[in-house]
């Protein structure tokens, strides 16, 4: 998160209007990240949910959209649905 956030006046500069974020949710990485194991946080090997707010917040504030890459049928076998289960986890 703080590498995007600090290109933020790059990044507008060139005139984009919008920045696609790849899964950035806690993951073990076996699915290219896209095994999320918590949809509702950031993996904290690349940040926090305060500095994913504040991207979001400064991103808007100069025009540049936020699309998010996500595919809710890619759960990890670590989120809590699974684990509640006691099939799998």
């Amino acid at each position: 998160m703080a590498g995007i956030a600090s290109r933020i006046n790059y990044l507008a500069s060139l005139n984009i209007d919008a920045v696609w974020l790849s899964p950035f949710y806690p993951s073990e990485l076996s699915d290219g990240g896209y095994d999320v194991i918590d949809y509702r946080d950031v993996d904290p090997r690349i940040g926090t949910l305060a500095q994913f707010l504040d991207l979001v917040t400064a991103l808007r504030e100069r025009g540049i959209r936020v699309v998010i890459d996500i595919v809710p049928n890619h759960t990890s076998n670590k989120h809590p649905w699974f684990v509640a289960t006691g099939v799998i986890g």
